[in-house]
């Protein structure tokens, strides 16, 4: 039977909040910049100022080392990274092996810098159609001649070093039909890195504490045993952060949510069914107050 648009919502709500309850507590959230520049694509008959955005997103975590060319003294590399590559109207994805973030610090011999590079780089014998050819490589290089950029060759986790850059590099290696190889280098263009806004978020409510949610449930017009389940479920709740035992403190809470969302589910004529639009609100309400359950 089709779902309401407003039963779908609750019953994503309720999964989502599922995977926060089970969620091991060490996971970080990943973290997605986007860089924006132009292209001289005209070498293989684009335009010669032809915008190019690029996705990437990447777990914090990731080791010094993990990505494709390892670490050493004055570089590490992190990967894997997942990236979505826009030029010229076309866009495709990359992910797994071959893709990643070198940090160098006080890089060089010559020269010495500070550059932020990253890549998507097959291995020898493979590509990827993109262009009307064969993608063999493609990264974004960000240099900072002055060496303000970095300190240490950490993963950065905010896109604030593009204030020290002084130079920004795309470069695009490409291969014809007949194993023709052309390099597209174009560097010295404005660019811009930055952290994309979060959408506002969906679930409002001014619930955040155990004694609020059931204060909520009081208020429900449903039956006195549904009340009562659902109070037993917050008493779970209640019962184990007094414990100091998280774990089962968050799947209480989603005990609590998986009722509202099954009564919410009745027909209306039954006396155990809940309104949408409150089962939404105690929904939200028990997402504000499993984010406040401490992590184990």
């Amino acid at each position: 039977m089709r779902q309401s648009p407003s039963r779908l919502w609750i019953t994503q709500c309720a999964l989502a909040l599922a995977v926060l309850a089970t969620a091991p507590a060490h996971a970080q959230s990943p973290l997605t910049f986007v860089f924006t520049s132009t292209v001289d694509m005209a070498q293989v008959g684009g335009q010669p100022d032809a915008p190019v955005v690029v996705t990437y997103t990447f777990d914090p975590a990731l080791a010094p080392g993990s990505g494709p060319f390892g670490s050493g003294p004055y570089f590490a590399s992190y990967g894997p990274s997942e990236l979505t590559i826009e030029i010229g109207g076309e866009r495709q994805t990359f992910s797994g092996p071959g893709t990643g973030i070198t940090v160098f610090n006080d890089a060089g011999t010559t020269i010495v810098d500070d550059s932020y590079d990253v890549r998507v780089e097959f291995p020898f014998g493979q590509s990827h159609p993109f262009l009307g050819q064969n993608l063999l490589s493609f990264r974004f290089l960000l240099v900072d001649s002055d060496r303000a950029m970095f300190s240490s060759t950490a993963l950065p986790t905010t896109p604030a070093l593009a204030g020290s850059v002084d130079t920004a590099y795309v470069d695009i290696m490409l291969q014809n039909e007949f194993g023709m190889t052309t390099l597209l280098s174009t560097g010295g263009r404005p660019f811009t890195l930055t952290a994309p806004t979060p959408p506002a978020p969906k679930c409002a409510s001014g619930v955040t504490t155990l004694d609020e949610l059931r204060t909520g449930v009081a208020g429900l017009t449903t039956s006195g045993t549904t009340k009562l389940a659902l109070v037993a479920s917050l008493r779970v709740a209640r019962l184990a952060l007094n414990a100091g035992n998280y774990e089962e403190a968050r799947l209480g809470l989603r005990a609590f949510v998986d009722l509202l969302v099954g009564r919410s589910n009745l027909d209306p004529r039954n006396p155990d069914s809940i309104p949408l639009a409150q089962a939404n609100t105690l929904v939200c309400g028990g997402a504000n107050v499993l984010i406040g359950v401490p992590l184990q």
